[in-house]
């Protein structure tokens, strides 16, 4: 039973992963911080930077900061490992995933909170938010993600039915364990699905809360066609990696196909088309 918010804060470790952004700009750790400055409890933020170069982290009266500086940006999965690393190390009893892009609200521990008291829940997500829709928690189709459209929150959910994305996941130290953590072979793209997945071989649901977050998926960001062509290229590494591994469907291979047409025809440019042909 948890006594209070002090409590609870002081069991939770937040994992920021961080990209090519500042620190001060990253809107997971503006809203974050200022969750934490409204709840007048003092958090722990584990920071995660795969930028190129290393940040001066500046003192913070709402968070404890651990930063953690990886040159060679090993990707998300390897920054939540090591997150639930030092989570063990600390004490902690719950981990809290945050992508840098991430708009998080001012009730969000509080929320969380009530889910952990209310329902007993070890993985809480939230309703995540982008300029069209609902994103997670999704469904699997055709070997894509397709949209949930009505979703309510404060309800338990079949992990057999639905995935969700990893940004916003609030999980115990004991199932993120229990599965093993992250395929590190997963830097980024279909990172989300194969956790889902390890995760379904232990539990069976998982609590949709009643948080609202708003954030904006890498492939749907806006880029110049270079940057595109090198985000295709590391989501088709990841897609072979992911059809081997865990999903072996040639529907999923049909999928990767037909966003490389998608995408040459988008951009004037068949590389992308050639990209894929070659093994």
């Amino acid at each position: 039973m948890i006594d209070d918010q002090a409590d609870f804060l002081d069991d939770i470790l937040i994992v920021l992963v961080i990209y090519q952004t500042e620190i001060n700009s990253s809107l997971a750790y503006l809203t974050l911080t200022a969750a934490l400055r409204s709840s007048q409890r003092r958090g722990n933020i584990f920071i995660y930077d795969n930028s190129l170069n290393a940040q001066t982290i500046l003192p913070n009266a709402s968070a404890e900061i651990q930063y953690v500086h990886d040159a060679s940006n090993p990707g998300v999965s390897k920054a939540y490992n090591r997150g639930f690393q030092k989570a063990k190390q600390l004490g902690k009893k719950w981990l809290l995933l945050a992508d840098q892009d991430t708009r998080f609200p001012g009730n969000i521990f509080s929320e969380y909170q009530n889910c952990i008291e209310n329902f007993r829940s070890q993985i809480v997500v939230p309703l995540l938010l982008d300029h069209i829709g609902f994103v997670s928690p999704f469904k699997f189709w055709l070997g894509g993600g397709e949209r949930v459209t009505n979703l309510s929150g404060s309800s338990e959910m079949s992990i057999h039915d639905f995935f969700f994305h990893n940004s916003g996941l609030l999980i115990s130290i004991d199932r993120f364990e229990q599965a093993g953590c992250y395929d590190e072979n997963l830097p980024l793209d279909f990172s989300d699905m194969a956790f889902v997945m390890k995760l379904r071989r232990w539990n069976n649901i998982f609590l949709l809360s009643n948080v609202v977050c708003e954030h904006q998926l890498a492939t749907s960001a806006s880029a110049n066609f270079s940057e595109r062509l090198k985000r295709f290229k590391s989501y088709l590494h990841s897609g072979r990696y992911f059809y081997k591994e865990y999903f072996p469907s040639r529907i999923l291979l049909i999928r990767f196909f037909f966003r490389a047409i998608k995408l040459s025809w988008s951009y004037r440019n068949l590389k992308f088309v050639i990209l894929f042909f070659k093994k």
